[in-house]
């Protein structure tokens, strides 16, 4: 969700994260697909909880 949340974020140009492994790799990808799942409701609630 993190990932999601970060890549359909317009303050975030650009999502760098890490992989010690394919597995891992493989699903840090995977969020990539629950990026229309971060309705505006989701990404307000998700902001009020993140002091960034």
């Amino acid at each position: 969700m993190s990932i999601a949340w970060c890549v359909s974020n317009p303050n975030a140009p650009t999502v760098m994260f890490d992989a010690r492994s394919m597995n891992q790799l493989d699903e840090n990808l995977e969020a990539i697909r629950y990026v229309d799942k971060i309705t505006p409701e989701i990404k307000a609630r998700i902001d009020a909880a993140v002091d960034y």
